[in-house]
């Protein structure tokens, strides 16, 4: 375990300790562990380089003149990677209390130091039990799958919107220019994975401080995802846009674009994915409401190919029976089914790609309707989906997602709605889209 003290330079604008300063500190115990293991029978030197962070939890904020304890365990360990548990506790010193404020878990690989390409054995790990081999296993098995799946994106940022209104994505997208230097990179003139946690961490917070204009912390990290290295002397473009909002918490998502500024021959390339989520506090450190996030018919334009890991944005308004569609004329489809509820909805969806040919689409409506009580939800924004970025009406059942994806043909819409948890069953009438998920 390490302890530091937390110092004003470890403080954002309120006071509290700044959350990619939290991050840093897990990623740098979560290395020095990995690669004290990688090493201890590698003949060839190496390093453990960061390849994933799994969900990271903000339990309770961190202040000013506290110790942070951070402990590092290896809970399991690969051919080629390692898993690192870390726990940070925060101490008052004046008082003795302690709390746990962080834990995360965190994927390395060891990359030789005399060439970072070769990926390097992982010396085996002691279990304490068959069990305890065989949980991690299957967390191995899960965090590879989803690696795959959400393997490196060039999607292009949305461009800035002039003059955009208030509580808009546009409003609140923020970007920050940083130049790779010595002080950012490891022995082999390579970013540190928490050098780049903590810029995405101060460009997620910009965004959520430019939308509700509050005091706001960070209350969790989803999967960051390493998708490529970054080198010394790169110049990165670190954005943010803000993609949902709740009563009370922001989601936002943050890309790291690197490009190498000595060399204009190679492209800029995607490194770095994430979401951060972000809550919004009073005066008395308390979560308080935010401000509904608004999304304009601008950004319909950007959804016309279903693209994995895009973000969907929809202005959608049902009218009992004849079209689903968005505030573009030409883009709707015809449903012979009568739905009874009629309403006027915004709804936001992310669009990821599984491996095995189907496809997940996580959807979220903002306001003005309660989904769980609608069971046509899910068919309805499928059937939307499908005509809008597709640009293929068909049937339900008759779905050929081949020319998107290049993988086999989907035939049956229940392929793509399983990935959904469930809605209650309902009644309805045979062949209907709500009978297909119901």
């Amino acid at each position: 375990p390490s302890s530091t003290m937390m110092c004003p330079d470890d403080a954002n604008i309120v006071g509290n300790v700044h959350g990619g300063t939290i991050l840093k500190m897990i990623e740098e115990a979560g290395c020095i562990i990995g690669t004290r293991h990688c090493n201890t029978q590698n003949e060839d030197r190496c390093v453990a380089a960061l390849v994933r962070v799994e969900k990271t939890e903000f339990l309770y904020p961190m202040f000013i003149g506290e110790v942070a304890h951070v402990s590092a365990d290896i809970t399991y360990a690969s051919k080629h990677s390692v898993e690192v548990q870390v726990k940070v506790v925060a101490e008052n010193i004046l008082t003795g209390t302690k709390k746990l404020t962080n834990k995360a878990a965190l994927w390395y690989v060891p990359v030789s130091l005399q060439n970072v390409d070769k990926i390097m054995e992982v010396p085996a790990l002691k279990y304490d039990s068959p069990e305890q081999e065989e949980e991690g296993k299957k967390r191995y098995e899960a965090q590879k799958m989803e690696r795959l799946e959400t393997k490196e994106r060039n999607e292009e940022v949305l461009p800035s919107v002039p003059n955009p209104e208030q509580h808009s994505v546009g409003f609140s997208q923020s970007s920050l220019i940083h130049l790779v230097g010595p002080s950012d990179c490891t022995l082999h003139d390579f970013v540190h994975g928490g050098v780049t946690m903590k810029l995405m961490d101060e460009v997620a917070g910009i965004v959520a401080v430019r939308h509700c204009n509050t005091n706001v912390v960070t209350a969790s990290v989803d999967a960051i995802n390493f998708h490529r290295k970054i080198k010394k002397g790169c110049v990165v473009t670190v954005t943010g846009r803000m993609t949902f909002t709740s009563n009370k918490s922001m989601e936002i998502e943050v890309f790291v674009d690197a490009s190498p500024l000595l060399e204009p021959e190679k492209a800029k390339y995607r490194a770095v994915s994430a979401f951060f989520t972000f809550i919004s506090l009073d005066k008395y450190n308390r979560p308080q409401p935010v401000p509904p996030l608004k999304v304009g018919t601008c950004f319909h334009k950007v959804c016309h190919i279903i693209k994995p890991g895009s973000m969907v944005y929809l202005n959608i308004h049902f009218s009992g029976c004849s079209h689903i569609g968005c505030n573009s004329e030409s883009s709707y489809t015809k449903c012979d089914s009568h739905f009874d509820y009629p309403m006027r909805a915004l709804w936001i969806g992310r669009v990821s790609y599984y491996t095995n040919g189907l496809c997940k689409i996580s959807v979220s409506l903002s306001h003005h309707c309660d989904v769980r009580s609608h069971g046509l939800f899910k068919s309805l924004f499928h059937v939307f989906l499908l005509s809008h970025c597709l640009k293929n009406p068909a049937p339900l059942g008759e779905l050929n997602w081949k020319s998107v994806f290049g993988k086999k043909k989907i035939t049956n819409s229940l392929q793509i709605l399983r990935r959904f948890p469930l809605l209650p069953r309902r009644n309805h009438k045979e062949n209907s889209p709500t009978s297909l998920i119901a």
